[in-house]
């Protein structure tokens, strides 16, 4: 006999023996705990091993092929193949063909002649286990990937160029068409405009089995557009030989105008900070004006003249009217004199659009107090304040991770705080760049990534409202940006600021929202 030894490779498996003859049956019992296996149950006949398998699940079936019962092993094997995905190995004296090929047609992992020596039943055993353990991860993946939410396909290298081996339905939805017309093509994009030059860098990245990520704008059959971010990966063999390509297709269509939205948002806070400024300097000029008018017409002899004069001095009101309308409207609202906003309901009501910012790749949920966050900042611009500082620590994670944001109303301060915090384990920033974070203009994104005005607006707005906005960051360590504002008095009903999130429910207590990508 060889000397098998053990390993790790059985430990915690189970294996049921299908032996109707006692000693065989026993000494495959011992040589299997031998190799480290965790238990044996022994069986003599089909209806024996089902019976086992419907009270506990094995990880390997040696069966013999003439056992007691209505149904021999082959039979048996059949049948435990259609009720359980379970390795099966045969155990025969005989080895004629007609037996083989009944064997061969079970999906069979192994064929031992009898007797079994230990070197054969531990090689024999131990492949079916590696090979069982491999196939069922390869099924799980392919389940997992057919089943995914964005476009999967595999392109073979061949000498007439990348060739579709494989496509998922997500795929071949982005495509246009079922997966059996995609098989065998050339990967392309459906691009709405064949000009466009993501088209070309995409089909040279092909022929050159390059890296690389595109978004383009598609059209799907002659009606559906929407903009795909296409990547494109090598996959070497293990002699470091391009075998295949992978393309992975996402529709950003919904992030693409989330973003747009958002920074349309900020271009119309530039202008209105502009506007008011404008306003201000301009109202300073009509009330010298009036007052010089005031006095023109106290001191005016002719009625024409006092006439020409009154029209000045009217226009000039009229003036006054309407830069007081557009520094009220670049002001939006006063916090001392509207109503008071449930911060949490607000944030909460935001999660929808918060998902358009926020891939499969980051971990996000809100962690909120059950009591109502009051302040004195209306809806619009808590959103805006939220908004741009989960868009900021989105950007700080590149390649996924775990955004948090947390709401706490803290009494015991001189009238009440509530406390906002926005937490990731990104990139972080060095002291340099935090010392300019919230100036206007200032970015470190590339040119056309962001306009620099996220984070002044949201200081601006923070601080309009009697709060204070600050940031804690370390290189490689991700960032927190808290946000304190006063804890405003709870209104008795509500504010109309709040009515495009709906009325206040005080029975509500659920305050945490979770959303996982």
């Amino acid at each position: 006999m060889h000397s098998t030894g053990t390993g790790d490779w059985a430990v915690g498996l189970r294996v049921l023996v299908v032996e109707d003859e006692a000693l065989i049956a026993l000494d495959l019992e011992r040589r299997l705990l031998r190799l480290g296996f965790a238990s044996v149950d022994v069986r003599n006949s089909g209806e024996g091993a089902m019976e086992s398998l419907a009270l506990r699940s094995a990880d390997l079936v040696l069966m013999d092929v003439h056992i007691r019962g209505g149904a021999d092993g082959i039979e048996t094997a059949r049948l435990i193949r259609e009720v359980d995905d379970v390795p099966v190995i045969f155990l025969t004296a005989y080895a004629d063909e007609t037996t083989v090929q009944r064997a061969a047609e079970t999906s069979a992992y192994g064929y031992l002649l009898k007797p079994v020596d230990d070197g054969a039943l531990a090689a024999t055993v131990r492949v079916a286990v590696e090979r069982h353990r491999h196939e069922t991860h390869a099924r799980l993946l392919e389940a997992a990937v057919s089943g995914a939410g964005v476009g999967v396909g595999l392109a073979a290298v061949t000498e007439d160029g990348p060739r579709l081996v494989y496509a998922n339905a997500a795929y071949a939805r982005l495509n246009g068409e079922p997966v059996a017309q995609l098989l065998g093509r050339r990967p392309a994009l459906k691009a709405l405009e064949p000009g466009d030059p993501a088209v070309s860098s995409f089909e040279s990245a092909l022929d050159s089995q390059a890296s690389g990520q595109w978004e383009v704008a598609c059209l799907i059959g002659t009606r559906h557009r929407n903009w795909q971010s296409v990547s494109l990966s090598p996959v070497p063999d293990r002699r470091g030989h391009i075998t295949h390509l992978l393309l992975v297709q996402k529709d950003v269509t919904s992030e693409r105008e989330a973003v747009r939205v958002l920074t349309e948002s900020q271009r119309l806070q530039v202008a209105a900070r502009l506007t008011a400024g404008v306003a201000h300097d301009f109202n300073n000029v009509l009330a010298a004006i009036l007052a010089l008018g005031e006095v023109a017409l106290l001191d005016s002899v002719t009625a024409q003249a006092r006439a020409d004069i009154q029209e000045i001095v009217n226009a000039a009101r009229r003036g006054t009217l309407l830069t007081r309308k557009l520094m009220d409207f670049a002001r939006r609202q006063d916090p001392g004199q509207m109503g008071a906003t449930d911060l949490t309901r607000v944030l909460c009501a935001s999660s929808a659009i918060t998902t358009q910012f926020l891939g499969r790749h980051i971990d996000f949920e809100i962690l909120a107090d059950e009591a109502p966050a009051w302040v004195a900042l209306d809806a619009t611009s808590i959103e805006q304040v939220y908004l741009n500082l989960v868009v900021n620590a989105r950007d700080a994670l590149p390649n996924g991770g775990r955004i948090r944001v947390y709401v706490e109303v803290i009494e015991e301060t001189l009238g009440g705080v509530v406390r906002l915090r926005v937490t990731d384990d990104g990139v972080g920033m060095d002291a340099a760049t935090r010392a300019r974070l919230f100036e206007p203009l200032f970015t470190t994104k590339a040119a056309g990534a962001g306009t620099g005005l996220g984070l002044s607006t949201s200081a601006l707005l923070v601080e309009r409202a009697g709060g204070t906005i600050r940031v804690e960051s370390v290189p490689g360590m991700g960032s927190t940006f808290t946000v304190e504002l006063p804890l405003a008095a709870a209104p008795f009903t509500p504010v109309t600021a709040f009515d495009a999130f709906g009325p206040a429910d005080t029975s509500d207590t659920n305050r945490t929202t979770r959303q996982t990508a």
